[in-house]
């Protein structure tokens, strides 16, 4: 988990082996051969095997100030809600799960945040 969190906090997204062989580049493996993270420009294009979901639009934090987060308890609990679902769901069973977030450094702490409280 150290080393988990320790590649997620530095945000320095590697390409993990093989991954580039399967056609995603520079992700982060959150559970093995299941689920990954990635900051994309954009929306990334569908795969085979693979579903890609983002909450980037649907869970906005509402700043006080100039800070961007971390997100409210409310917005942690759907996320987890919409991860479990998606790890549970039997149709998904087969494909490998992908959350992805726009690069801005606001967005990929949010992320951060997401992942690690998963976990």
């Amino acid at each position: 988990k150290k080393e988990f969190i320790t590649t997620l906090c530095k945000m320095d997204l590697l390409s993990r082996r093989g991954s580039e062989s399967r056609g995603l580049k520079k992700t982060v493996e959150i559970i093995k051969d299941r689920l990954y993270y990635v900051a994309v420009k954009g929306e990334p294009a569908p795969q085979e095997g693979y579903i890609f979901f983002s909450v980037d639009r649907e869970l906005e934090y509402w700043n006080f100030f100039l800070d961007f987060g971390p997100l409210n308890l409310g917005q942690l609990f759907k996320f987890c809600q919409l991860l479990i679902g998606l790890l549970k769901d039997p149709a998904l069973t087969d494909r490998k799960i992908v959350y992805y977030s726009a690069r801005r450094k606001e967005k990929r702490a949010n992320a951060t945040f997401f992942d690690i409280s998963f976990l």
